[in-house]
């Protein structure tokens, strides 16, 4: 409501508006799962009508009397619609292997926000993704007790800024974008790997240790709502 000032994390400055209506939200959902012995699966779909959505506009401008201040954020409001699916699946293969996988897909569009005055994207919403993973429970192994391995894969989809009034837009129209990216991303692949377990080392107590490598396959990548695009 009343921020005026850089916001030091984002590198802009950020102007609320004290008029801001209250939102006011209505949501629908429909699910359908799936339970077996090995299986379980789910598919949801919703959609949010959120009246006087409140959400973050890039005006354009800079800060300051010669224009190369920081660009001005302002706080604004729209009548917006967002709809989304999610779906996940689980399964027990055999009894020292879980497989499993889950998707998110996710729009959203707001009045009179577009560029030719009329439906646009709403800004800063997440991309959509894509999950999976392989756990690996074996048997006990001389000290090692209840060992555990993980592979986690994440795609993460390219997506686009919601035209000018995406906040960080400006640095899609640049023929020197700064070093810290642009406001589109492109689509990227990350895959975690993981072990761990209890010691049994005959003191009374089986200490834990766990060992994880984050991004193993070293991708170089940028989340669409990363805070540095």
């Amino acid at each position: 409501l009343y921020a005026n000032g850089v916001h030091g994390g984002v590198a802009a400055f950020q102007v609320g508006n004290p008029d801001l209506d209250p939102e006011r939200a209505y949501s629908a959902d429909v699910s359908v799962r799936v339970r077996r012995d090995r299986l379980t699966a789910e598919v949801t779909g919703y959609v949010n009508a959120i009246n006087d959505y409140i959400f973050l506009e890039n005006t354009n401008e800079n800060r300051g009397p010669d224009g190369n201040g920081p660009p001005i954020y302002e706080a604004s409001q729209t009548n917006a619609v967002i709809p989304g699916l999610e779906a996940k699946v689980e399964a027990q293969v055999q009894p020292w292997l879980h497989v499993g996988g889950q998707a998110a897909v996710l729009g959203g569009t707001g009045d009179d926000i577009g560029e030719d005055g009329g439906d646009g994207d709403l800004p800063l919403l997440p991309a959509d993704n894509l999950k999976g993973f392989v756990h690996l429970t074996p048997d006990d192994r001389g000290p090692l007790r209840s060992p555990r391995v993980e592979f986690d894969l994440k795609h993460g989809f390219d997506k686009d800024a919601a035209g000018t009034l995406e906040p960080f837009s400006q640095f899609d129209n640049t023929s020197s974008p700064p070093p810290f990216g642009t406001a589109s991303t492109k689509a990227y692949t990350t895959v975690d790997v993981s072990a761990e377990s209890r010691v049994a080392l005959g003191l009374g107590v089986e200490p834990s240790l766990r060992v994880a490598v984050r991004n193993a396959s070293d991708a170089i990548y940028r989340d669409f709502l990363d805070t540095y695009k």
